[in-house]
């Protein structure tokens, strides 16, 4: 099995196919080793990242600019299946190991660095919103579904609070002003959750809607 990173271009209103790299040369050992975890968005500085795997068994983070020289392999785990979780945002990584007292790390882009953040041992980033110049994250604790925020720094990366059982068809939203937490499924009985960014308090949505005297009220809070 042969995997290829392709760049494709335009000449004369025509497509042609450029091989950029041989990334994989063995067969994959699982779907790990065939980069389906491929982003298509560019980073602040101008790269493509992307996850993909040389032999079909480690997994490797690599970037390309569209070039042959400019596509190469930056890290790569250390331990089959180290890393569970990553998310690609505008300047780095936030990658999630399976291992260690901190592991959850940031990869900085612009000086090629790590940092440690925080441990979340047992537990699983579900979903990662930007949040102002932040993240928030929904985060599976066990049963427990948990907010958290970080910055990209150890400091500034923590749980908000617990905001009830986990269920598997949680959705989550979030903006400068708080987020909210519920729950999609009609066979499942959830309240929906608000987290107040400026009381940093957590309430039951109706609860929260029902200190508001008009529907201009709330959309000056959620709109505006």
């Amino acid at each position: 099995f042969l995997l290829l990173f392709l760049f494709i271009y335009t000449v004369n209103n025509a497509q042609e196919l450029e091989i950029l790299k041989k990334i994989g040369t063995d067969i994959p050992n699982s779907d790990s080793g065939l980069a389906q975890n491929f982003r298509g968005a560019l980073n602040d500085d101008g790269n493509l990242y992307f996850k993909a795997s040389n032999k079909g068994w480690y997994n490797a983070i690599w970037k390309t600019d569209g070039t042959a020289e400019g596509t190469i392999k930056l890290f790569e785990e250390d331990q089959l299946d180290l890393w569970t979780n990553f998310h690609f945002i505008d300047d780095g990584i936030l990658l999630q190991t399976r291992e260690g007292p901190n592991n959850f790390i940031y990869y900085n882009i612009d000086n090629d660095s790590f940092t440690d953040l925080a441990s979340l041992s047992g537990s699983y980033i579900v979903k990662l919103r930007k949040y102002g110049d932040r993240f928030m994250m929904l985060i599976k604790a066990g049963n427990t579904a948990e907010l958290w925020v970080t910055d990209k720094t150890a400091a500034g990366t923590f749980k908000l609070g617990e905001v009830g059982e986990y269920h598997n068809s949680m959705k989550f939203y979030c903006s400068s002003r708080g987020a909210v937490v519920y729950n999609s499924s009609s066979f499942v009985d959830y309240d929906p959750v608000f987290y107040n960014s400026q009381t940093q308090e957590f309430t039951e949505l109706v609860e929260y809607f029902a200190s508001f005297d008009s529907l201009d009220q709330v959309n000056d809070v959620f709109i505006h």
